[in-house]
Parts: structure tokens; C-alpha cells; sequence
């Protein structure tokens, strides 16, 4: 059930989102970033504050699960979000397919 959320949550993105050529040609990255199941909004709000301050932006919240779609110069330390203890994973976004069309 977690990896069919996981999915709608990555395609969603990926349709939503700006194409990644406009991302790297300004020097950032995309990132999903997924919140533990115990995370009170009030610490969600303090790592959307956290990404704001390194120059960042929450591009989407979701809410079939506890994550947000952010985009963050691409210098970024990373390290420091996903050592959060409000944090599950943080992972780059990039396209994903549901199956393969050929033969």
C-alpha cells in the first residue's frame, strides 16, 4: 500500500511539476520529501521554513501521504533534512513509469 502511494505521489509530481531542463538551468534540484507518520504540523512547517531559508520552495503538499514536492539549489546539503527526526526519506525527484510500453 505504501509503494501504490509512494507512485501516485511521484506521477503526480511529475505532472504537476515544472520540467526538470527549467529546474537545472537555474541550479536546483527537485526533491521529495516524506514526513514520518508522528510528524505534528508544526514540525512540518519548521522543515518548510528550513528549505525556504536555503533558498528553497515547497512546490506541491501532498495529502494521500505526509510529504511535500521542493526545489532547492542544487549546492544544498542534503544530509541536514534527511538527519531530521521529523523526516522519513528524502529522495530526488525524477520521472518514473508505471510500465513499459514495449514488448
Amino acid at each position: 500500500m505504501r509503494f501504490a502511494a509512494v507512485f501516485l505521489v511521484l506521477c503526480t509530481i511529475l505532472l504537476l511539476a515544472m520540467s526538470p531542463a527549467n529546474a537545472a538551468s537555474k541550479g536546483m534540484k527537485k526533491y521529495i520529501v516524506v514526513f514520518k507518520d508522528s510528524a505534528f504540523k508544526d514540525a512540518v512547517e519548521g522543515v518548510v521554513k528550513k528549505i525556504e531559508e536555503s533558498g528553497g520552495k515547497v512546490l506541491d503538499r501532498f495529502t494521500i501521504m505526509p510529504a511535500i514536492s521542493v526545489e532547492l539549489p542544487a549546492a544544498t546539503r542534503m544530509r541536514t533534512f534527511e538527519t531530521m527526526p521529523e523526516i522519513d526519506y528524502v529522495e530526488e525527484d525524477q520521472p518514473v513509469q508505471a510500465y513499459n510500453s514495449n514488448p
